[in-house]
């Protein structure tokens, strides 16, 4: 079992859910990290590097991949992070920038903005009943921040996480075009064997036919007593980890929004029908949207401990270096359904980005590069499909710093350092499984 400090870790970077990217703003801007050019077309995608000072580099790679036929266009793969130091993302900018298409992470939401075009009926209701399933997850967990039910619908699309904003304001309206009815009913709670004033939310789509209450769907929320102060839960952990640790945020400082970034992922739909049959459902996508998660409160409480000390700070930025470096998808490994989830979060989302990279490279012969930008642990099975399917072939790499840790921070000398991040290697290395 690893020990505590190795979970809290991993705590702290499970909490820190890919998010799609906005508009730029955040902290102040550092140096232009350095870029290192190489050929080494079979090496991973993430390397920790370290120098004689005793600080460590996490670097990412970007691979460039040629059609070895000479027809088609360039493809990059540029790995991303999450969390990182800002000149990495202001590097990432001006890299992607350049690319005439990128295709980018970042789960759409629900239905994409509509449903599909070719549902029938029993697929509207059906559709239309899961998305406001997943409405009440939400009216719960802003009932929970706020002390009180959402007044309107306007007020539960703003009360939430911008993170996750767009995703809501999609989600209001039925299979048939038409906004949903949203009304706060009374109830009696059952609480210690006293029945106690209570309320719940109601949402009721009108179906096919708005005249008629016959076709009316309905779905209640929980009843519950109405509370007088909102819960903290896990709110804010991102900004948190941000101050502590001298980082920024993908979403925060990368522009989506130019002309040539296409967004190339699931739909919030998608992801949650695919996670329901794989176990934890769609209150999984919430809980790791919003930071409700019992591993963000756990990193919750190591991010209080941290505010009291620098050198913990710089420490723990030692210790994510090299776990990162280590475990490039292991972000996804925090998810509640084990393999079967990460392979809806993995593979299922690659399938959408292979398919829109087929559909250039037939329909579009203008674009001469097309960018991946994804997290490096999507990276090898990406690397599998050119290579394999598409009649690609490496050209080189490019290496950018994306997150220095100095042992300065923590306090310690170079070989503290060295011989804390042995540790902490030991901590964070896969268990070999026995032979068969």
């Amino acid at each position: 079992m690893r020990s505590l400090a190795a979970i809290s870790i991993s705590a702290l970077l499970i909490a820190v859910a890919p998010s799609q990217p906005v508009a730029a703003s955040g902290p102040q801007s550092s140096s232009p990290p350095p870029t290192i050019s190489s050929a080494s077309p079979t090496a991973p995608y993430a390397r920790a590097v370290s120098a004689d000072d005793g600080s460590v580099t996490l670097e990412l790679c970007t691979r460039r991949f040629d059609p070895a036929d000479g027809k088609g266009p360039t493809v990059h793969l540029v790995s991303a992070m999450h969390i990182a130091d800002r000149a990495f993302y202001e590097a990432m900018q001006e890299r992607l920038d350049r690319c005439d298409v990128v295709l980018f992470e970042g789960v759409k939401p629900a239905g994409a903005g509509a449903f599909a075009a070719d549902l029938d009926e029993v697929g509207k209701i059906n559709a239309t009943t899961r998305r406001m399933e997943f409405l009440q997850l939400v009216v719960g967990a802003t009932r929970d921040k706020l002390g009180h039910h959402p007044k309107d619908l306007d007020e539960l699309a703003n009360s939430g996480s911008h993170r996750y904003r767009a995703i809501i304001e999609s989600s209001l309206t039925d299979a048939w075009g038409r906004r949903f009815t949203y009304e706060i009913v009374t109830a009696p709670v059952i609480e210690g064997g006293a029945t106690q004033p209570g309320m719940f939310a109601r949402l009721v789509s009108h179906g096919n036919d708005p005249a008629s209450a016959a076709d009316d769907i309905v779905v209640d929320g929980t009843p519950v007593q109405p509370t007088k102060s909102a819960s903290s839960g896990g709110a804010n952990i991102q900004a948190q980890l941000a101050k502590m640790l001298g980082v920024s945020f993908q979403l925060d400082l990368m522009d989506s929004g130019k002309p040539n970034w296409r967004n190339s992922d699931m739909s919030v739909d998608e992801v949650r029908e695919r996670l329901e049959k794989a176990g934890p459902g769609a209150a999984a996508i919430l809980s790791l949207l919003d930071g409700s998660s019992l591993q963000a409160k756990l990193a919750s409480f190591f991010l209080g401990i941290m505010s009291q000390s620098k050198s913990l700070s710089g420490i723990v930025k030692m210790a994510m270096v090299d776990l990162l470096a280590a475990n490039t998808d292991g972000l996804s490994a925090g998810i509640p359904g084990g393999e079967a989830a990460q392979r809806v979060i993995i593979d299922d989302r690659n399938a959408v980005v292979l398919a829109d990279l087929k559909a250039i490279i037939a329909q579009e012969p203008a674009v001469q590069s097309v960018a991946i930008f994804y997290g490096a642990g999507h990276m090898p099975a990406f690397e599998t499909s050119l290579t394999k399917d598409l009649g690609y072939r490496p050209a080189g790499d490019e290496w950018t710093a994306a997150m220095r840790a100095d042992p300065k921070d923590a306090g310690m000398s170079a070989k503290e350092a060295a011989r804390m991040r042995a540790s902490f290697r030991g901590m964070f290395a896969p268990k070999k499984q026995p032979a068969r």
